[in-house]
This record gives C-alpha cells, sequence and structure tokens, in this order.
C-alpha cells in the first residue's frame, strides 16, 4: 500500500484500496473494536463495568473514518487504538493522560509541504477550523492515485485523504473524522498563527481545578484566547471553532483528571462540548455538558440582556443529559448553556 505510483512499473496491479467489498479492511469496524476492547478487559481482569466509559472515549477519538461516501458504518483508526490499548494496559486499566499518539502530531507537517505557500495554507485550514469541511471532486477520490496532482490546490482535499487527515463526510464534502485530529488541527493553527497557548493560562486552569467555577474559566478563555482576534477578525469566528478551541485549551490543561468530547451522538442529537472525571481519580462519575450558541455582534443586546435561557435552547442540552443518564445512570451529571455574542461578550447559564 503506497501513495506512490506503484502500478506504473509493471502492467498487473490492481488498486482495490476503494472498493466497496473491501473497504473496510483499512480499519478496525465497531465490533471489532469492540471485541478487542473485550480482550483487553478480560486479560487484564479489570471491571467490566467501566467498558462503555472506555468504548465512549475511543469512539470520539478514534471512530470516524469513511472512505466511500456510501459506506454502512464508519471505521476506527486501528493505529491509534492499539496506541491507547496499549498504554491503557501498560497503566493498569487507567485512562492515559495523551490520547494522542505523537506520530500524528508530526504528519501535519505535511500541510506546510503539501500547501507550498501561505495562502492556500490559511484557506484550507480556516475551512477545517471554523467549518470543518472541505469540498472534493468524487471522480478525483476514486480513479487511479496521481501523484503529480498531490500538490496542486484543487487536489489538496484528496492528498489530505490519503494521508488520513480526512475522511469522506459525504459525495461533496470532506470533513476531520474525529476528536483527535480536530485537536491537532487547532493546536497546528495556533502555531501558524503564532497564538501562544502554552503559556498565560496556567492560573486560570489551576484556579478551576481548586473551585470548579466553569463560568471563571470560560471567562479567562474567552478574553485571553479569543481576545487576541481583532474586531474585523470576528466576522468568520462561529460555534466549532468556539467549541475547537475551548476543548484544545481544556485537553491541554486538564486531561489528567479529565477526558474531553465534542459532537457526542445522543439519540436526541449531539452535544457540543464534554468533560468527564476519569474513573480512576476522585472526580470520577461526573460529567459535564455545554452547549454554545454564537450570535454575531450586531446581535449582542438581544443575548446579553438575557435573563435567562431561551426554553428550547435548555430543553436541547437537558435532552442530552437524559440521554446521557440513559447510559450512565451512575453519573453526577451538570448542564451549562452559553451565548456569546461576538467579541461584545457572553452570557453563561447554568441549567438545573
Amino acid at each position: 500500500m503506497t501513495i506512490d505510483d506503484l502500478t506504473s512499473g509493471f502492467n498487473i496491479g490492481e488498486i482495490v484500496t476503494l472498493e466497496k467489498r473491501l473497504v473496510n479492511m483499512l480499519g478496525f469496524t465497531h465490533a471489532e473494536t469492540r471485541a478487542y476492547l473485550g480482550r483487553v478487559f478480560n486479560s487484564c481482569g479489570l471491571d467490566p463495568s467501566r467498558m462503555p466509559e472506555i468504548m465512549a472515549i475511543m469512539k470520539n477519538h478514534y471512530d470516524g473514518y469513511c472512505f466511500l461516501p456510501d459506506s454502512e458504518e464508519s471505521l476506527y483508526n486501528s493505529t491509534i487504538v492499539t496506541y491507547f490499548l496499549k498504554n491503557f494496559m501498560l497503566s493498569n486499566g487507567e485512562i492515559p493522560r495523551e490520547l494522542i499518539d505523537d506520530n500524528l502530531k508530526t504528519d501535519v507537517t505535511w500541510i506546510e509541504r503539501l500547501t507550498t505557500v501561505k495562502e492556500n495554507t490559511d484557506a484550507m485550514m480556516d475551512a477545517l477550523v471554523f467549518h470543518n469541511e472541505l469540498e472534493y471532486d468524487l471522480k478525483q477520490l476514486v480513479s487511479k492515485f496521481n501523484m503529480r496532482n498531490f500538490f496542486k490546490k484543487d487536489y489538496y482535499p484528496v492528498s489530505l485523504f490519503y494521508l488520513g487527515m480526512v475522511t469522506v463526510k459525504s459525495r461533496y464534502t470532506m470533513t476531520l473524522p474525529n476528536n483527535t485530529l480536530r485537536e491537532i488541527f487547532v493546536d497546528y493553527y495556533n502555531e501558524l498563527n503564532k497564538f501562544e497557548v502554552s503559556r498565560g493560562y496556567t492560573r486560570m486552569f489551576e484556579q478551576f481545578a481548586k473551585d470548579g467555577d466553569l463560568e471563571k474559566l470560560f471567562a479567562g478563555y474567552y478574553s485571553a484566547y479569543l481576545g487576541m482576534f481583532p474586531a474585523q477578525a470576528w466576522d468568520k469566528i462561529n460555534e466549532n471553532f468556539i467549541r475547537c478551541t475551548f476543548y484544545e485549551l481544556c485537553v491541554r490543561y486538564h486531561s489528567w483528571d479529565f477526558t474531553f468530547s465534542m459532537e457526542v451522538n445522543y439519540p436526541s442529537g449531539r452535544s457540543d462540548w464534554e468533560m468527564t472525571g476519569k474513573y480512576h481519580t476522585k472526580l470520577k462519575d461526573t460529567k459535564t455538558i455545554i452547549e454554545f450558541k454564537y450570535v454575531p455582534a450586531k446581535d449582542a443586546d438581544k443575548i446579553l440582556s438575557l435573563k435567562a435561557p431561551h426554553k428550547q435552547d435548555a430543553a436541547q442540552v437537558l435532552g442530552y443529559k437524559k440521554d446521557a443518564l440513559q447510559l450512565f445512570p451512575h453519573f453526577d451529571i451538570k448542564t451549562y448553556l452559553i451565548y456569546i455574542a461576538g467579541n461584545r461578550g457572553f452570557r453563561f447559564f447554568n441549567l438545573v
């Protein structure tokens, strides 16, 4: 298997990577991943009641790969699943602090080589970090791979696909497959834009570890991180960007005690952002669910004057809580709704 034009030297080669009958050979199916995890739990003598928590972590971080638009189910990244389970076993069943293999982080440097000029890099990064979508030509995906096209602008989505960084969302768009790649791309976005995130945030996260005041933590993020953007740049900021950048910072500073997730699927919809206490810490069996609602600055007065959240918004978040309790009835679950009014401010609501 190669991204080079292997078949040019002989005429009996056949490209089967995107054959529908063989597409599942490129990763682990859901059933295979559950079986794999079950064998790990059995061999290590771990409490099987904790398997759903681990499965949820793996789904959010390692699932989501589709190699054809009409794939019946998404696939897990077999390399990262094995990385996670290796460290899970070595720590005697404790959830590893780092959920991402360092090899994936270094692979992102391919983006600079691929795009060759800053304007192209910025455009592609904006499309993925702000909207999590890249348009592509299906014909380019299913045709024979041509290395000469690899660095052409129109071919970027397919090039990223073959590098394992994006996956098929539909017949028209590619997307980042899971939280792992979204975290990596936000980290790289910060690096490209020279946003310093390794300094200046320690005190606010240290304080959150002491008092658990999520409103104060978000206020620090809003001031320190979003405060770096000039007024004109706020035209492109949206819910997805806020969700992803707040997520990346929290993972960076608080992954000792929590796992973090975005867009968790429930029967009633997909939650924006979640934080779950690791079961081997004092914060075990706790979960926080946040829903973000973003409006541009021109509508700020309507948001900043709110005395209570909109009923339909509150019902949406509480629906996620109800669904989560069906899965984890022993959890203590807190829910919050945050309205962001562009660069004018935000309103924070604790839903009881």
